[in-house]
């Protein structure tokens, strides 16, 4: 299968998951590190949105000090939102990228949570992604040239899965992409979500999402447990045969005759 990451994803999962975690609610890393990327901490200098714990609002152009005609403008949000014990949701939203510059682009967006109080198992993971391919030329009736996105989801360094619409090349403007959502079940306590935003786009080419890419885990309510217990134990009473009994003239006998 194609990647879009040019670095191994381990590699960059293992490289945030030891740097310090400094009190931060949600952190940002556009771009790859050591190639014009940038890393915005929740309140810090370039977050747009500082006065909103665990959101962070951007906008940057990277430029890549290897080559300058590989260039992008991004922005968007980034919000964590926690059930300590239960739940937490990591989004991007109102997400734009546009590859400004006359050179291919093909970088990474990283975005994270905090770390929060374990959810313990068994729980589920979920990474959703939605949005549209586009061009944002000014002159009319241009086709998207060859865009492309890939979106992985961690829980804690466990990778819940990766979704990957088609690529849009030669495409009228805009393609819209919405695949199916990836989830896995967890049988390890969770306390850290990542997701990682890959893209490629040929000068002119954008992605936008509108609404988002998300990773989210979610642990059962009681509830649910409960009746999933008792489903279970009327399929095992129903595959062993064991049917109630009545008792007929002082003796045991089966129902089912």
């Amino acid at each position: 299968m194609r990647s879009l990451f040019r670095r191994p994803v381990g590699f960059i999962v293992l490289a945030l998951w030891l740097a310090p975690a400094s009190g931060h609610a949600v952190l940002v890393q556009v771009g790859f590190p050591g190639a014009g990327g940038v890393r915005i901490a929740d309140n810090a200098a370039d977050d747009l949105a500082p006065a909103t714990a665990g959101t962070i609002r951007f906008e940057q152009e990277i430029i890549d000090p290897g080559d300058r005609n590989v260039r992008f403008i991004t922005s968007g949000t980034v919000t964590e939102n926690i059930d300590p014990g239960k739940s937490a949701v990591l989004t991007l939203t109102e997400f734009d990228v546009r590859a400004t510059g006359t050179g291919r682009v093909s970088d990474i967006i990283v975005f994270e949570t905090g770390i929060f109080a374990p959810i313990p198992p068994p729980s589920t993971g979920t990474v959703h992604l939605d949005g549209q391919y586009r061009v944002f030329r000014a002159e009319g009736g241009q086709r998207i040239l060859n865009a492309d996105v890939e979106f992985l989801g961690f829980a804690n360094a466990v990778q819940i899965g990766i979704v990957d619409p088609p690529p849009a090349r030669n495409a009228a403007s805009p393609v819209g992409f919405a695949p199916a959502d990836v989830t896995r079940a967890l049988a390890n306590p969770v306390t850290r979500l990542f997701g990682h935003l890959a893209f490629r786009l040929e000068p002119g080419d954008a992605i936008r999402l509108p609404t988002s890419a998300r990773v989210a885990v979610v642990t059962p309510e009681p509830g649910s447990l409960l009746l999933l217990a008792v489903g279970l134990a009327v399929v095992m009473i129903l595959r062993a045969g064991c049917y109630p009994k009545t008792v007929t003239g002082g003796s045991l006998e089966s129902s089912d005759r």
